[in-house]
């Protein structure tokens, strides 16, 4: 599947406490490596993308390394990959979204 980074505001976060830890809690998914293929990246943190080529428009969080989550580029990752929708009134577990403060990203 081919998707890219969508530039948002990324200091908005859900109760989740971070990107990855909501889209390990929405998933229930275990990710040790990039999920970009061909990556084998250990320093991952959940970074809002969009399909590439898809009617579906919608943003999404998956966990990228740090060097694939600044890209501007079109990325091809795992078909299995599970997308865990962004929107956090509909997905995070409190229901409720914050601001994080300087430095704690």
């Amino acid at each position: 599947m081919k998707v890219i980074n969508c530039d948002i505001d990324t200091k908005k976060v859900c109760q989740c406490g971070n990107w990855l830890q909501h889209w390990k809690v929405r998933s229930r998914g275990i990710v040790r490596l990039c999920v970009v293929e061909d990556c084998c990246n250990f320093d991952l943190v959940g970074s809002h993308i969009q399909k590439v080529d898809s009617t579906d428009k919608k943003i999404y969080i998956i966990p990228l390394c740090k060097e694939h989550s600044e890209s501007t580029e079109v990325m091809e990752i795992f078909n299995d990959v599970i997308l865990i929708s962004a929107n956090v009134k509909t997905e995070c577990r409190t229901n409720a979204s914050t601001v994080v403060k300087e430095g704690e990203r």
